[in-house]
C-alpha cells in the first residue's frame, strides 16, 4: 500500500502531543437545527457562551438545510469558528443533503473526514455516510478514508486518548451489549453500512479489532455519533473492555402542535454533551447537562 505524504503527516499527529496547561473542557452538540428555519440552530444553540471551551465538537445536521445557501456556512463560522483545529465536525445528512460539499470544505479548510491531535487528544473525525447516494459510489475517497483511519489505529500510542466523532450509529453491532438499546436511542440506526464498495465491510468489521487494541494499548478510546434527541436525550455505555460509547443530540424546537410529532419524539429536556479533561490524570470525562439548565447558569 502506498502511503501519501500528506497521510504520513496526518499520521505523526496521533503520535505526538504537548503537555502545557491541565485541564481543559469541549462541548458536543449533534442535531441541533431549528425546525422553523432552514438555515439556523436551535435559537438555545445561539445563547451558549462557546468561549467558555477549549473545543467544540459538532456531530452533525447542525441546520436543516446546511448547504443550501453559501451563507449559511458563514453564519455558522461566525457561531461554531469553523476554520479553529479545535472545532470538529463530523456532518449529518442535513448537512450535504443540497449538494454543494465545497462550500463545508472551503469554510472549515478540512475534508469531510479526518484526523488531528491536540492535548493529548487524538481525534478521528468520521463521514459515516458511505452508503448515501451522494457517496455510495466515491469508492476512492471510501478507500482513503479506510486507510487514514486504520493506519491511526495502528500506530496511536502515546495520547491519552482516542475520541472517534461520528452523525450515523455505525457502531451499534460491535457487541451484544450495545445493540439493542443504541438502536433504541438514535434518530436512524446505521450499523447497516459497508464503509467501502465492497460487501462484508461494517464498523465492526473494518474497525472495531483495531479500536479494542488501542484501548488495550492504554489509550482511553471514547465514541459520539450526534444523531440523538428525538428518541433519547442522553445514551451512554461503558463495555467492558472500557470503551465509552455516547449518543447526543436536541430535537426539541419542533413544533409541539403537530400531534404526530409529538406522539413520535421525546419531549423530555434536551441535554448537551460537555467533556472535562484532567491531562495531569490523564482524564477525560463525559457528562450530560441539561440544556435549559446550562444556559440559566453559564
Amino acid at each position: 500500500m502506498v502511503i501519501s505524504l500528506f497521510m504520513l503527516w496526518l499520521l505523526t499527529a496521533c503520535q505526538k502531543s504537548g503537555l502545557e496547561d491541565n485541564r481543559r473542557s469541549y462541548i458536543f452538540i449533534g442535531h441541533c437545527y431549528d425546525w422553523a428555519h432552514t438555515d439556523k440552530v436551535d435559537p438555545r444553540i445561539e445563547k451558549i457562551d462557546f468561549s467558555a471551551f477549549d473545543g467544540i465538537w459538532l456531530g452533525g445536521d447542525i441546520c436543516r438545510e446546511t448547504t443550501a445557501n453559501k451563507a449559511t456556512l458563514d453564519y455558522l463560522h461566525e457561531l461554531f469558528d469553523l476554520k479553529n483545529p479545535q472545532t470538529k465536525w463530523a456532518i449529518g445528512n442535513h448537512d450535504f443533503r443540497n449538494g454543494h460539499f465545497d462550500y463545508i470544505i472551503e469554510r472549515t479548510e478540512r475534508d469531510l473526514f479526518y484526523t488531528h491531535t491536540e492535548d493529548d487528544i487524538c481525534y478521528i473525525v468520521m463521514n459515516s455516510f458511505t452508503e448515501h447516494a451522494a457517496f455510495v459510489d466515491s469508492c476512492d475517497e471510501k478507500q482513503k478514508q479506510v486507510e487514514l483511519f486504520s493506519l491511526v489505529l495502528d500506530t496511536i500510542s502515546q495520547s491519552a486518548h482516542l475520541v472517534i466523532l461520528m452523525h450515523n450509529l455505525l457502531w451499534a453491532n460491535v457487541d451484544p451489549l450495545l445493540t439493542d438499546e443504541a438502536n433504541a436511542s438514535i434518530n436512524a440506526p446505521g450499523s447497516w453500512m459497508d464503509m467501502l464498495c465492497d460487501d462484508h465491510s461494517k464498523f465492526q468489521d473494518i474497525y472495531y479489532e483495531p479500536i479494542k487494541k488501542v484501548q488495550e494499548r492504554g489509550v482511553q478510546v471514547t465514541i459520539i455519533s450526534g444523531d440523538g434527541g428525538q428518541y433519547d436525550k442522553a445514551y451512554q455505555s461503558e463495555l467492558p473492555n472500557g470503551i465509552r460509547f455516547f449518543i447526543s443530540g436536541i430535537n426539541n424546537s419542533f413544533d409541539h402542535s403537530n400531534t404526530d410529532l409529538l406522539q413520535r419524539f421525546n419531549t423530555d429536556p434536551d441535554s448537551i454533551l460537555i467533556f472535562k479533561q484532567d491531562r495531569t490524570n490523564r482524564t477525560l470525562k463525559g457528562e450530560f447537562v441539561q440544556l435549559n439548565d446550562y444556559l440559566q447558569n453559564q
